[in-house]
């Protein structure tokens, strides 16, 4: 079997295990992405929150607008299946544009390290088009030949990338970085320097100008939002040990090799490495990243190994035996995964019943419901405004109404830890229902805090499970149950 005709196999391979993934894992902020779609295509792009009866005012900016207005139709004619087929294919032309084309089958350690730990973070969602940008940026400059034959197209990619997904600032950055060393090496032309600033001004032909710019900083700085919840949360909070193998593995095999790399290339993987420790939300831009400089790392390393004839037959044996257990665990964490994975559907994770009921009993004021299924009722009861939703985490209100709220984030947080009472906010907002999930002991409570998943629900510090307060509330206020399964219970005050 040749190189080539490997590495086709393996990508098959995995490219199948994403797919199956793509089509059972349901990501929580899906439904709101194709909800806004939906509007925008209807009604235009919104100046005002319309979703949400808790921040009505607040002025929104959908960083992913044109991104939705293609995930609606596209979700619509061909469904989940389909859906999933196209972000897969988006994923692994990411992962494909970093792999070298000499010593083409010693990426495969790498490439599979990098697929395994992509995996996770991977679905139908919308962050997983800013690989495809990325890679198609760190591509670009790390070529000297495409550099040099290409360089003019950077505008359009930070373009498209600006009015598709929020990650573009990072983008930029890396590209300021790359045109800066050059500048201080003396390397830069004054075509690099016009392109730089083409990129620039491209970024500012987006519906709302410099306004983008400013709401992409906000969630980049956000230090709230980066310690509680969990997908901005620092790489140290990152539970799969195979992520710390990786980093180690990656970090020491570049380093190995770091008089070999280009100064402008060294000091972006080095940014594009601390991003990827800040934030879990960036970790899949230096796997992205690291791929091409593992495998040229490997590739000297055998070069070396094979001057010394002695221990070519030795090391070649030792070789294939580490790469088959390295793919053998890789496997087996894929498995775990997607056992994981398949708990997070819509049927299992989703108020999918109750809101069936909510439909044939609509409520007649508004619902309060938790954070993780806002999104969900975005999509599936689009006739109701929900408390809040996957869009809200950092937004800050400045002088609200009698009826909205500044931080509504944080103020979820103070309603289930109890700060807040059920009857205050029931009162502000003109609530005569609450989608909840159904009531639990504090013992099972705990349990499903602790076997949570950090992607899907928000960290919150408090020592009581966050939602057993406000259950406490409800029997306390004589709210009674009108519906209730396995998942989820709906509350109605008489």
């Amino acid at each position: 079997m040749s190189n080539r005709l490997l590495v086709f196999v393996f990508f098959c391979f995995f490219a199948s295990v994403f797919f199956f993934k793509g089509v059972t894992y349901l990501d929580a902020d899906f439904g709101w992405h194709v909800r806004l779609g939906q509007y925008i295509l209807a009604h235009g792009i919104p100046k005002t929150d319309p979703f949400s009866y808790t921040m009505p005012s607040y002025p929104f900016i959908d960083h992913e607008w044109l991104t939705n207005i293609l995930l609606f139709p596209l979700f619509t004619q061909l469904g989940m299946v389909g859906t999933s087929a196209v972000f897969v294919v988006i994923c692994f032309v990411a992962v494909g544009i970093q792999i070298p084309r000499k010593n083409l089958w010693l990426a495969v350690v790498p490439v599979v390290g990098a697929l395994t730990i992509l995996f996770p973070y991977f679905g139908v969602r919308n962050q997983v088009i800013s690989w495809l940008f990325f890679s198609l940026l760190m591509k670009l400059l790390w070529d000297e030949k495409l550099w040099q034959r290409w360089r003019w197209t950077l505008p359009l990619i930070m373009l498209l990338w600006v009015n598709m997904h929020g990650s573009f600032l990072f983008g930029i950055v890396i590209v300021g970085l790359f045109i800066g060393t050059r500048i201080m090496r003396k390397q830069a032309t004054a075509s690099d320097i016009g392109v730089f600033l083409l990129s620039v001004g491209a970024m500012l032909l987006n519906p709302y100008g410099l306004r983008m710019l400013q709401e992409s900083w906000v969630l980049a700085s956000d230090e709230n939002l980066h310690w509680r919840y969990g997908e901005w949360m620092p790489v140290i909070f990152e539970k799969n040990i195979l992520v710390y193998c990786y980093f180690i593995f990656s970090v020491g095999f570049i380093l190995s090799i770091r008089k070999k790399v280009r100064k402008d290339t060294l000091v972006c993987l080095v940014i594009i490495l601390a991003a990827g420790i800040s934030s879990i939300r960036h970790l899949p831009f230096f796997i992205i990243a690291a791929i091409p400089y593992t495998t040229q790392a490997l590739a000297f390393w055998m070069h070396t190994v094979g001057k010394q004839k002695k221990q070519i037959l030795l090391v070649k044996q030792v070789s294939w035996g580490l790469v088959t257990v390295i793919i053998g665990v890789c496997l087996l964490s894929m498995k775990i995964e997607y056992t994981r994975a398949a708990t997070l559907t819509e049927e299992k994770a989703y108020p999918k019943d109750a809101v069936m009921y909510l439909r044939e009993h609509m409520p007649q004021k508004n619902i309060l419901s938790v954070y993780e299924w806002g999104g969900y009722l975005d999509w599936k009861l689009p006739e109701k405004k929900v408390f809040s939703d996957g869009r809200m985490p950092s937004w800050e209100l400045k002088n609200p109404s009698v009826h909205e709220s500044s931080d509504i984030f944080q103020e979820e947080e103070q309603l289930y830890s109890g700060d807040i009472s059920l009857a205050q906010e029931v009162k502000k907002y003109d609530i005569d229902t609450v989608l909840f999930y159904a009531p639990v002991s504090e013992k099972e409570a705990k349990a499903a805090q602790l076997s949570s998943n950090e992607i899907f629900a928000p960290f919150f510090k408090q020592k009581k499970p966050r939602f057993l307060p406000l259950q406490d509330q409800l029997k306390q206020d004589g709210w009674k149950i009108v519906y209730q399964d396995t998942l989820a219970v709906v509350y109605k005050k008489e």
